[in-house]
């Protein structure tokens, strides 16, 4: 039996909603976006979609292209944990 909590048990103790975000943040990208063209135009929204496309877009370039564009992985001060650096293309 382990010492840790269950979920259940985790759940029960909470006063306030849990929000399951994990893993979903593509899916909000096409709702919100035409909630902030009704609000701010859309200039504002389709800004909004492009900045949404930098991860996924990032995520397809193999590592030679994320180097020619200045984007590489690069060792912190921890043993094997890396830090994800992704410059603008200059």
């Amino acid at each position: 039996m382990s010492a840790h909590a269950s979920p259940q048990q985790i759940h029960a103790k909470l006063s306030h909603p849990v929000i399951d975000g994990d893993g979903h943040w593509i899916e909000y990208t096409p709702v919100f976006a035409e909630k902030m063209r009704k609000v701010v135009g859309d200039k504002g929204a389709d800004g909004f979609i492009a900045s949404q496309r930098r991860i996924p877009d990032s995520l397809r370039l193999s590592i030679a292209e994320r180097k020619a564009r200045g984007m590489e992985w690069r060792a912190t001060g921890v043993a094997s944990r890396p830090t994800r650096v992704i410059a603008p293309p200059r």
